[in-house]
């Protein structure tokens, strides 16, 4: 459909979309069927998903806000959002800040994309986060251990998800552990945390004109590996009641301490010795089927609810008009550790069943598959719906199943 013919409560709006990822294909959708066009900003890719998707795209480096804000110029932009993705925050931030829209300014959005920043202002605000330690060299590597103790965990400040984060058991490893953030950071900043033995567990919320119009606690399924990898949520999270009222409150003081407001929030957290900790707290919709599990329990458009906060259109009606589902939701990342070669062929079911929400396969035929050591290495997502999460978790089963690759030995492996 035309651009020009293409009606909604956005019909004539642009709308700049931070990213062209797997995670701001439902953004973009939704941004559509609210009547906006979409740019999206991006360097060239063909492997990525949203160019197709999109109306328009800007080719800039998101990690370059101030080419970021010109390409925001340059379309006529009269909004900007993102989703799923941390990496172009601060861009975000920018064009908000220089175009006068609504959204993230650049200070909070760098506190959410800078850990080290984040944890000083939360610790400030008396939020209970681990112990860390920022370390500017290897010489000073022993005498944070000293404060975080072992194990640790050392961290590259400004890469997302579990990039540049290694568990360390030893000082030798920490040493190593630090040379390799260092490498990997963009700014070369490093912290050294204290490991926190635990349940870890994440939310999402939803802030509007200051207001929080939800905090929902979600279960976390993780996969092992040098730092546990999620690979599913699930809703409802068996705990006591004052767990789930301790991470709310906690959450709360988190949004505020760092002053995010009209925005999704994603935050990870984890419960030790009976005190709630945020890890990260971050000013956007979660990663990994997070958007599609919200949309699932409340039964509408999470995507949508993200774009609506950015085109300032009306966000607390639909939310109040949202109808939750009763029992449990699960969405699972599809991964296998064992697979190795070159992908032939993709085979998925042509239907879905009444209780599946969302299937989708993010490899495609030529890809090579390397067995599973990050979130870049899964094969798709399922989200289904049940009475309990047991029920989930056969029919999560039953439908990942049905997916299937045919893959070729890659020569000399």
């Amino acid at each position: 459909m035309s651009t020009q013919h293409r009606q909604g409560p956005a019909a004539g709006r642009r709308i700049l979309i931070i990213g062209a990822g797997r995670g701001q294909v439902g953004l973009i959708r939704a941004a559509k069927r609210l009547g906006a066009t979409t740019v999206v900003a991006t360097l060239p890719d063909p492997h990525l998903p949203g160019l197709a998707e999109a109306d328009e795209v800007a080719e800039v480096n998101i990690l370059d806000a101030d080419a970021v804000v010109q390409a925001a110029r340059q379309a006529g932009v009269d909004a900007v959002a993102t989703s799923c993705l941390d990496t172009g925050l601060e861009a975000l931030g920018a064009v908000v800040d220089a175009l006068g829209l609504r959204g993230l300014n650049r200070a909070t959005a760098r506190l959410c994309f800078d850990k080290l920043e984040m944890k000083e202002r939360l610790e400030q605000a008396g939020v209970p986060t681990a112990v860390y330690v920022p370390v500017a060299s290897p010489q000073e590597v022993p005498a944070a251990l000293e404060r975080t103790g072992l194990p640790a965990v050392v961290k590259a400040t400004d890469l997302q998800g579990s990039s540049g984060v290694f568990m360390v058991d030893t000082a030798q490893e920490a040493m190593e552990a630090y040379t390799r953030a260092a490498e990997l950071s963009r700014g070369g900043r490093v912290i050294i945390e204290r490991f926190l033995e635990g349940r870890e567990f994440g939310a999402q919320a939803l802030i509007h004109d200051g207001e929080i119009l939800h905090i929902t606690v979600h279960g976390d399924d993780l996969a092992t590996g040098a730092v546990p990898v999620p690979v599913g949520h699930h809703v409802p999270m068996e705990a006591e009641p004052a767990l789930h009222e301790q991470a709310g409150r906690v959450i709360a003081d988190a949004i505020h301490a760092l002053g995010l407001r009209d925005c999704a929030i994603n935050v990870d957290l984890m419960e030790s010795r009976g005190i709630v900790h945020v890890i990260e707290l971050t000013g956007r919709a979660g990663a990994n089927g997070l958007p599609e599990l919200m949309s699932t329990l409340y039964g509408l458009d999470y995507y949508e609810m993200v774009a609506r906060e950015a085109l300032d259109l009306e966000v607390r009606q639909t939310w109040q008009s949202a109808s939750p589902w009763p029992g449990a939701v699960l969405a699972l990342m599809l991964i296998d550790p064992e697979a190795h070669g070159t992908i032939t062929s993709v085979h998925t079911p042509q239907e879905l069943p009444e209780w599946a929400t969302d299937l989708q396969v993010f490899k495609a035929v030529g890809e090579t598959m390397k067995g599973f050591s990050s979130s870049n290495d899964c094969i798709g997502q399922v989200v289904v719906r049940g009475e309990g999460m047991e029920e989930c978790r056969r029919r999560a089963e039953e439908l990942g199943g049905a997916v299937r690759l045919e893959m070729s030995e890659v020569p000399g492996a």
